[in-house]
């Protein structure tokens, strides 16, 4: 979570693109298939550093100003975000992780 808040930093204030991140690549290569989700969801070190990480992703987009929230960033395939646009995949994607840990 912690690349979650670099782009509200510099989304519109930066021509350099940011990376892609390919997160299929990311699940095979951290095996998420052969995780095991009470392992995942368990309140360890792991959870505590899951929490403050949504802390840190919570402050950053709670700093954007009211007229900053349709400020442009660009990945470097050339993908075009606004930082409303990125908070809105944010919120779906630990939606959708969420789903898949509670089955």
């Amino acid at each position: 979570m912690g690349t979650m808040t670099s782009p509200t930093d510099r989304a519109g204030g930066s021509p350099d693109p940011f990376e892609n991140w390919d997160q299929d690549a990311t699940a095979v290569s951290d095996a998420y298939g052969t995780q095991n989700p009470l392992v995942v969801a368990e309140p360890t070190q792991s959870a505590m550093e899951l929490e403050v990480a949504a802390e840190s992703a919570a402050t950053a987009f709670d700093a954007v100003g009211e007229c900053d929230w349709r400020r442009t960033g660009r990945r470097s395939n050339g993908s075009v975000f606004t930082i409303e646009t990125l908070g809105q995949y944010f919120l779906h994607d630990v939606t959708h992780h969420l789903h898949d840990v509670r089955g």
